[in-house]
């Protein structure tokens, strides 16, 4: 039975970007391989890639659809080879094998975590197709110290790239399973050790003596009122605002009394003198 209807969506039409052209090429790719029959004949999808293409990259490339290729057949595999050759990164198997080299598992990082990145820069760089025991070997080099010594003791099947990965995978799940037993432990012996005494019974010396800490400070740090000395006459329980003693200092009386103007007195040099001589000679008459 013919197939009549496209399973794929079409891809997005490509502007000219570089970055995103290896992602439309695998889209690209994959529809002509699963919808190539619902397009029609090679010539139909040699125009099919034209069509899917943006302004730029069809102006680019408009004498080679003009000329039906490099052998005038409308080959569309010889079309997606020419647009790699211009918008792909030759260096990108080279950078790829750069990162695979020095790829590295984090101190805190799973192997379910380390395997996608992993993979990922062996698709880059075209391991693929290595031998079983390369891709080991590079597998093996990113490991962190704590896995590697673990493959030694428990020596996991590496017949195959997969079963590695297998064996690999089921190793790390143990270890981060031991880690968390431990750590769980751990942290519950410490509380056990803090809450309970020698025979086993609950510890409350420590609980009471947290929550009254901070009256027993408050306690220290506030100074009793009975204590507080009073700065006017210097007796204790009061403060110079209720003191009983009503001393007046000689500061508190120039900054209290309001100023007066001073009044001159009259010259009486003259009448003083003269009432003293009368009074002089008045005496010795009276005594007579």
């Amino acid at each position: 039975m013919r197939k009549t209807r496209p399973t794929l969506p079409d891809p997005p039409r490509f502007e000219g970007a570089r970055p995103k052209f290896r992602a439309w090429l695998s889209e690209m790719k994959n529809k002509l391989r699963v919808d190539g029959k619902v397009i029609g004949s090679e010539s139909d999808r040699f125009a099919y890639i034209y069509a899917r293409l943006g302004g730029a990259p069809q102006q680019m490339t408009i004498a080679y659809v003009e000329a039906g290729g490099r052998g005038g057949n409308s080959d569309p595999e010889q079309y997606l080879q020419y647009l790699e050759e211009c918008y792909g990164d030759p260096n990108a198997k080279a950078r790829a094998l750069d990162k695979l080299r020095s790829l590295r598992q984090k101190d805190n990082e799973s192997f379910a975590a380390l395997i996608p990145r992993f993979e990922r820069e062996l698709a880059d760089s075209g391991g693929a197709t290595w031998p079983e025991e390369v891709k080991i070997s590079y597998l093996e080099g990113a490991l962190s110290q704590e896995l590697r010594l673990a493959t030694v003791y428990a020596a996991p099947n590496r017949t195959t790239y997969a079963e590695w990965v297998q064996s690999l995978q089921r190793l790390s799940s143990g270890l981060e399973s031991v880690g968390k037993r431990d750590a769980t432990r751990s942290s519950g012996g410490t509380r056990d050790n803090r809450s309970r005494d020698s025979d086993g019974d609950t510890n409350m010396a420590d609980v009471n003596r947290a929550g009254q800490r901070p009256k027993d400070h408050r306690k220290a740090d506030a100074t009793p009122k009975k204590e507080r000395r009073c700065f006017r006459c210097g007796r204790t329980g009061h403060v110079i605002a209720d003191c009983p003693a009503k001393v007046v200092f000689p500061d508190e009386v120039k900054k209290n009394r309001p100023a007066t103007a001073r009044v001159k007195q009259p010259e009486t040099s003259d009448d003083s003198d003269s009432a003293a001589t009368s009074s002089e000679d008045d005496e010795p008459m009276g005594k007579d």
